[in-house]
């Protein structure tokens, strides 16, 4: 294995990984990978919510249940902060100010995924989350199951994958807010569809049920392993095995 940082140096191979981690690919990087005869994730250019998202909202539309105003990026954006430069260092110095001072106002505190925010009603959300283009409202339509949230969790690479539900008291069902992991359960067949359909090889898609419909809540390409998750020894044995779906494509 080879690894390329940028696109100034062309390695011949038979198979080239797209690792990207932004919301938004720059098109340099999917230029270069023109040059592999096979690319993992080369069809992927953006997933921002706003791109692939459902169930989206703005403050005209007649709903009246909760909602949810999260990140339009991946990761609450935060790649876009680390890799911004000095740009990026300074927004993040500022919503770390504001997230200090809990200024929830502004859409600037909306820092990590454990900041997004959930309100009984469209009304209730401020108007400037409206305005804001790196932010998304959307229709809060939690899974329960005795009175914990749910959230699937299907990783995949090829033809190799495995599911998860994860369980917590907060809404925001992520890494330590998670309280119990059923690690093996069966993919919702709409979500394998709508994974060919945005044409991911590689990745992570976390989604919930709600009234026996799947929603589609995050697509992540470049997939981190929090240790609540991967420390445990049938975790570690289904993520090695799941390399086995590299050959999928050859």
């Amino acid at each position: 294995m080879i690894f390329l940082f940028g696109t100034d140096r062309f390695v011949p191979a038979d198979l080239l990984f797209m690792h990207v981690d932004l919301s938004i690919v720059p098109d340099k990087y999917l230029e270069f990978a023109e040059k592999y005869p096979i690319v993992i994730n080369g069809n992927i250019k953006d997933i921002r919510k706003s791109t692939y998202g459902t169930h989206l909202l703005n403050k005209k539309d007649n709903w009246d249940g909760p909602v949810i105003v999260k990140s339009d990026h991946n990761c609450a954006g935060i790649p876009e902060r680390t890799r911004g430069g000095i740009v990026g260092k300074i927004h993040d110095k500022v919503l770390k100010a504001i997230h200090r001072f809990n200024n929830e106002k502004s859409p600037l505190a909306i820092r990590t995924a454990l900041d997004y925010k959930v309100y009984d009603h469209l009304s209730e959300v401020p108007r400037i989350y409206f305005h804001h283009p790196g932010l998304v409202i959307q229709k809060f339509l939690p899974e329960m199951e005795d009175e914990l949230y749910c959230v699937h969790t299907l990783f995949f690479l090829g033809d190799q994958m495995s599911c998860a539900r994860l369980k917590g008291e907060h809404p925001i069902v992520k890494d330590h807010t998670v309280t119990d992991i059923e690690r093996t359960v069966d993919p919702h067949p709409d979500i394998l569809s709508l994974r060919e359909k945005l044409q991911f090889d590689y990745g992570k898609f976390d989604y919930v049920i709600y009234k026996k419909e799947p929603v589609l809540l995050d697509a992540n390409k470049t997939v981190g392993w929090p240790p609540n998750i991967s420390n445990n020894e049938d975790s570690m044995v289904r993520i090695k095995n799941r390399a086995v779906g590299l050959y999928t494509y050859f």
